[in-house]
C-alpha cells in the first residue's frame, strides 16, 4: 500500500490528468452498489468488519474455519479491523493507480446507452481497471484482486460466524439471492463474464464452492468448543462432493493452462479442419484415411459396445436392475460418441454435449453400484447436481479440462476415508486393488488426450497412425470392461451382505 501511495503521489504531483476519468466514476458506482448489497445481506457484519474493535468473540471466524484454537487476544479484533481497512485501501488504490497508468483507450464516452452496456458485458469496453487489457503487466492488478477476494470471503465468513455457521435454508436463500444478483450484475458490467476473463471468473466461482465445507468444519469446531451436540449439522456428503468437484476442477484447469499447446487445442478443439469439405474433427486421426465411409473409421470401430451388447443379448434376464441401468447408460454413450467419429463435423449433432450427459450418468450409476448409499439416493437426484456442474466446467474451460476434472474427482471420492461420507459408504463394496486399477485406467485417459492434443500434428507428420485409437481402446474397451467386472463383483458382495443380515 505504501508503494502504491507513493506512486499515486507522484502522479498527482505531475498532474497526469486534470479531469477524473469515466472509469474512476464507474468504480465509485461499483463500490456504492457493493456496499448497499452488503448492507442488505448483513449490515451488522459489515459494521463489524471496519469498526468493531471491542468484539466479545474470543475467536476470529477464520480461526474457526481453519480449526485454529485460542489464537485471539484482547487486541485481536483491533488488528483484524486494521487488516480490513488495509485491504480496502489496497483495492481502491490499486484500481486508481491502474486507471492513471493504463487508461481506457479508443473509446468515446457518452451518456449511458444500451450499446455501452453491451460493450461492457462483451469486454469491448473495459471500465474495470483491474481487468483492463494491459493491466496484467502491473502487480497492482493481482494485489487488488487479492484484496477484493479477501474482503468478500471475510464478509461471508463473518456473516456465517454470527449464525454459528448453522445452516438456515430460508435465510440462506434470501441472503444468497441478493448476493447472487449482486455478483451477476457487478460481474457482468465489470467485465468478468467476457470471454477473455472467463478463466479467472470461473476460478473465483469454484473457490466459493469450497466455502460450505469450510463453514461446516468451523461449525464442528465451534460446537466442540462449546461441548454441544452437532446434531443435524454434520458434514453432509453433498458438501464434501461439492468440495471435491471444485478442487478437482481448479487443479485440472491449472494443469491444462500450464500446457499451452493443449490449451490452444482445447479452445479450438480441431485437430483437422477443412472448411471446404465441411471437416471439423477434434481428435488425432487423418480424416477418411483408413476407410471411405467414416471420417475416423478406426476410432469409430473402437467405440462400439461389443461386450455390453453381448451381455444384453444373452444375460439380460439374469441381470439385476442396477446392472441394466448401467448398461442402459454405457451402450448409448459408446454408440453416440462413435457417431462423433462417423460425422465430418460432430457439432451438428451436439455429440460432445450429449456424450457429457451420458458419461456423467454412467459414472454416477457405477459409483452407486460400488457403494452403500441411503435408500432414497437415485441417479437422477445426483445427476441434477453434478450434470449442471459438469456443463459449467465444459462450457467454461473446455473438453480437456472436463475430462481431467472427472478423472480426478471420481477417484478422490472413491478413496476418501469412509467416515468423511457418514452414511454414504462410497466405494465400500470394492477392494483397494480394484480402486487402484480403476483409478489408473481413468487417469490414463486424460494423459493420452493431453499427449495427443499436444503432439498430434508432429506425430502425424512422421507416421500417419490413428493416435486417438489409443484413448478409445483404453477407455471404451479396456476400462469399461474392467468397470463392468468391478460393478458385478460389488453387486454380488451387496447381495451376500444382505443375505447375511437376513440370517442374523
Amino acid at each position: 500500500n505504501l508503494c502504491i501511495t507513493a506512486s499515486l503521489a507522484d502522479v498527482v504531483k505531475d498532474k497526469l490528468f486534470e479531469n477524473v476519468p469515466a472509469d474512476v466514476w464507474t468504480g465509485i458506482l461499483y463500490t456504492v452498489g457493493a456496499v448497499l448489497a452488503a448492507l442488505l445481506i448483513d449490515a451488522r457484519s459489515l459494521w463489524c468488519m471496519f469498526f468493531d474493535i471491542k468484539s466479545k468473540d474470543r475467536q476470529h471466524p477464520f480461526a474457526l474455519v481453519l480449526g485454529i484454537r485460542d489464537c485471539a487476544s484482547a487486541s485481536f479484533p483491533l488488528y483484524v479491523v486494521i487488516l480490513n481497512w488495509t485491504a480496502a485501501y489496497g483495492l481502491v488504490s490499486s484500481a486508481l493507480k491502474l486507471s492513471m497508468f493504463n487508461p481506457v483507450k479508443n473509446y468515446e464516452f457518452t451518456a449511458p446507452t444500451p450499446e455501452i452496456a453491451h460493450d461492457l458485458f462483451s469486454g469491448e469496453l473495459q471500465l474495470n481497471s483491474l481487468l483492463r487489457k494491459g493491466s496484467e503487466s502491473y502487480w497492482e492488478s493481482y494485489y487488488g484482486h487479492a484484496c477484493c477476494f479477501y474482503l468478500v470471503t471475510y464478509f461471508l465468513s463473518l456473516s456465517a460466524h454470527r449464525l454459528g455457521f448453522a445452516f438456515n435454508p430460508q435465510l440462506y436463500v434470501q441472503k444468497g439471492a441478493i448476493y447472487l444478483v449482486t455478483c451477476l450484475v457487478l460481474g457482468a458490467f465489470g467485465g468478468y463474464w467476457a470471454s477473455a476473463t472467463r478463466f479467472f471468473t470461473a476460478m473465483v466461482l469454484l473457490m466459493h464452492g469450497l466455502l460450505p465445507v469450510l463453514f461446516a468444519f468451523a461449525r464442528r469446531t465451534l460446537v466442540a468448543s462449546n461441548m454441544e451436540h452437532l446434531g443435524s449439522n454434520e458434514l453432509s456428503p453433498m458438501r464434501n462432493a461439492l468440495a471435491s468437484m471444485c478442487i478437482s476442477t481448479m487443479v485440472a484447469a491449472v494443469m491444462v493452462a500450464a500446457l499451452k499447446s493443449a490449451l490452444d487445442s482445447d479452445v479450438n478443439m480441431f485437430q483437422h479442419a477443412d472448411p471446404a469439405k465441411g471437416i471439423y474433427l477434434q481428435f488425432c486421426e487423418e480424416p477418411y484415411y483408413y476407410v471411405s465411409w467414416a471420417a475416423q473409421g478406426v476410432a469409430l470401430l473402437l467405440h462400439m459396445p461389443y461386450l455390453p451388447i453381448f451381455l444384453c443379448l444373452f444375460y439380460w434376464r439374469q441381470m439385476d436392475a442396477d446392472m441394466k441401468t448401467l448398461l442402459a447408460f454405457q451402450i448409448p454413450l459408446q454408440l453416440w460418441t462413435g457417431i462423433g467419429h462417423y460425422l465430418p463435423d460432430p457439432r451438428v449433432a451436439k455429440v460432445t454435449e450429449i456424450s457429457i450427459l451420458l458419461a456423467d450418468l454412467y459414472f454416477i450409476q457405477f459409483i452407486k453400484m460400488c457403494s452403500t448409499f441411503p435408500k432414497g439416493f437415485t441417479v437422477w437426484n445426483a445427476g441434477m447436481v453434478y450434470v449442471p456442474f459438469a456443463w459449467f466446467v465444459y462450457s467454461t474451460f473446455g473438453l480437456l479440462t472436463y475430462i481431467l476434472s472427472g478423472a480426478i474427482t471420481f477417484p478422490m471420492i472413491a478413496v476418501t476415508n469412509k467416515c468423511v461420507w457418514t452414511s454414504w459408504q462410497v466405494g465400500s463394496l470394492t477392494s483397494t486393488k480394484e480402486k487402484v486399477i480403476g483409478t489408473f485406467l481413468l487417469l490414463l485417459a486424460p494423459i493420452i488426450i493431453v499427449v495427443e492434443a499436444t503432439f498430434c500434428q508432429s506425430l502425424l507428420g512422421k507416421i500417419p497412425f490413428p493416435y486417438h485409437s489409443l484413448f478409445d481402446l483404453n477407455f471404451f474397451q479396456v476400462a469399461t470392461t474392467y468397470w463392468l467386472s468391478v460393478a458385478s463383483n460389488a453387486q454380488a458382495k451387496a447381495k451376500s451382505n444382505s443375505a447375511g443380515l437376513k440370517r442374523e
